[in-house]
C-alpha cells in the first residue's frame, strides 16, 4: 500500500469511491464538483494493486483571520472503500496530510464531520453548530444573484461577516461564481434580499437547492 497524490488527469479515477461512499450526491453534482472543485484542490490517496481503497480531497480557501489572509484547506471526501474500512488506510493517509501541512506552513485545517467524534483522536477541536437562519418577514424583496452580480455580492458578504466573526473563508468575485455553479447542479439558485422601504432590517443573501431546502440563508455561505 502507498499514499501519493494523484495529477489533475488521474483525479477522476476517484470518482467511483466518491459514489460509494457518498451515494446520496445527485450525478449533476458530482459532475459539477468532479469538473469545478478539483481545478484547484489536491487529493491524496491510499492505494493498493492500483486499485485507490482510501482518500482525503484537501480543497484550499483563504480565510480572513482578525484581517489577515491565509490559505487553510477544507478536508471534504474523506472516504475508504467498505470492504476496507477499519485497516489504518484513513489513518495512514492524514498523518500524512498533517505532516504534508505542516511543511507547508499551514496554519490549520477544517472539516465538517458526520460525527465529530471520528477526527477527535486526530486533535481536531469542536467548533460550532453551522447556523440555521429563518426569514422572519415575507417582504424582503428577492433577485437573482449572477456572474455580473457576484463581485457586489462577495464585497457586501465579506462586510457582513468581518463586522461578526474574527475567522471566516474571504468572499471574492470567484467564489460567488463557483457557488452559483453548485446551487445550479442541485437545481438551486443564490438570492439577494433587501428590505422593504421604510424598513430598518438589513439586506441579506440565501441560497435554494431544488427541493427548497435553503442552503444558506440572510449572509453567511457555505464554503
Amino acid at each position: 500500500m502507498k499514499n501519493r497524490y494523484l495529477s489533475n488527469e488521474e483525479k477522476r479515477a476517484c470518482e467511483g469511491l466518491w459514489s460509494e461512499a457518498f451515494f446520496e450526491d445527485s450525478d449533476s453534482f458530482r459532475e459539477y464538483y468532479f469538473t469545478e472543485k478539483v481545478k484547484t484542490n489536491r487529493i491524496l490517496v491510499a492505494e493498493k494493486d492500483g486499485q485507490i481503497l482510501s482518500m482525503i480531497h484537501r480543497n484550499p480557501y483563504q480565510l480572513n483571520t482578525k484581517n489577515q489572509k491565509v490559505i487553510c484547506d477544507y478536508l471534504v471526501g474523506v472516504a475508504t472503500k467498505i470492504e476496507n474500512r477499519g485497516q489504518g488506510y484513513m489513518r495512514s493517509l492524514l498523518k500524512q496530510a498533517f505532516l504534508d501541512m505542516y511543511q507547508e506552513d499551514m496554519p490549520f485545517c477544517f472539516l465538517m464531520p458526520a460525527d465529530r467524534r471520528i477526527y477527535e483522536p486526530f486533535d481536531f477541536v469542536y467548533v460550532f453548530d453551522q447556523p440555521v437562519w429563518e426569514l422572519k418577514s415575507k417582504d424582503w424583496l428577492e433577485q437573482d444573484v449572477t456572474e455580473e452580480s457576484a463581485k457586489e455580492i462577495a464585497d457586501w458578504m465579506n462586510e457582513w461577516l468581518n463586522a461578526r466573526y474574527d475567522v471566516f473563508t474571504w468572499r471574492d468575485e470567484d467564489y460567488v461564481k463557483v457557488l452559483l455553479k453548485e446551487l445550479k447542479s442541485e437545481n438551486g439558485r443564490l438570492e439577494a434580499l433587501k428590505a422593504p422601504e421604510k424598513s430598518t432590517s438589513d439586506k441579506g443573501i440565501k441560497g435554494r437547492v431544488g427541493n427548497g431546502e435553503k442552503r444558506t440563508a440572510s449572509a453567511l455561505c457555505q464554503c
